[in-house]
């Protein structure tokens, strides 16, 4: 049996990587990634390790961004959502993800259209500003969940301006407790993104392509509790508390240097 692709790299093997076939976001197919429920970490998780990412963005420009410090910010659960006599569940119970603060470096401001659930199926343009965080696929422990092979890295970016859809949601993840939110202001735009880790040399590529994340703030937050986690980064426990935003699955339609 092989290793996953990021335990494969706690444990310095060899990197396997599944074969994934992009997955269209179409309403009648199960998107490859879910909703993501996200908490502070309370207290973070700081790793010093030499990371090259490349992202679309980078691709267009040609150079990709070099990261050395590395501090948790959020974790997520897989979280299904309610609303009008809809629902989206939770089809992905295994993947999790955790977002590391990264030091900004400048860059181009970008001007990105997008659409998601929350939208509706209508396009959204957002104003994105430089990347903040690198969003890991996490392993939870204590729950009897899996790996989450399947998931990408994430590059994400500051959203400097985007409407807010002002969209009531009933929120059911993997914590107890089921939460009445109203989503509310974009605040993250999230890329997939190719990782190489410098002191493994292992080399982590996107698998999806066409998912990206948008993550939206919510009111009120809600509680959380502790969690323990694994990834590519090392092992953590922490206080997942409290809520603070969603992210959804997002199709990226355009995306072109502001002007």
């Amino acid at each position: 049996m092989h290793a996953p692709r990021w335990r494969a790299a706690l444990l310095v093997l060899p990197l396997f990587v599944l074969s994934v076939v992009p997955t269209a976001l179409g309403a009648k197919e199960v998107p490859p990634v879910d909703h993501f429920k996200c908490y502070f970490t309370n207290p973070s998780q700081e790793v010093a390790r030499p990371l090259v990412l490349n992202d679309q963005f980078d691709e267009q420009l040609g150079r990709p961004e070099q990261v050395g410090l590395l501090k948790s910010q959020w974790f997520c659960n897989p979280v299904a959502k309610k609303t009008h006599g809809s629902s989206s569940p939770i089809n992905h119970p295994d993947q999790h993800l955790v977002f590391y603060f990264i030091e900004p470096q400048p860059t181009e401001a970008w001007t990105v259209t997008v659409t998601n659930q929350f939208l509706r199926g209508a396009p959204q343009t957002l104003m994105v500003g430089p990347p903040a965080y690198l969003a890991v696929p996490t392993q939870k422990l204590g729950f009897r969940l899996g790996i989450p092979d399947d998931l990408d890295h994430f590059k994400c970016y500051t959203v400097r301006e985007g409407l807010a859809p002002n969209e009531p949601r009933v929120l059911d993840d993997q914590f107890p407790g089921i939460e009445r939110v109203i989503v509310s202001n974009p605040f993250l735009f999230c890329n997939p993104v190719n990782k190489l880790d410098l002191a493994t040399g292992l080399n982590f590529p996107i698998l999806n392509p066409d998912v990206h994340l948008v993550c939206y703030l919510i009111t009120p937050q809600g509680k959380g509790q502790p969690v323990s986690w694994l990834n590519q980064l090392g092992q953590f426990t922490t206080n997942a508390d409290p809520s603070v935003h969603i992210c959804a699955p997002s199709e990226k339609l355009a995306f072109h240097p502001s002007e």
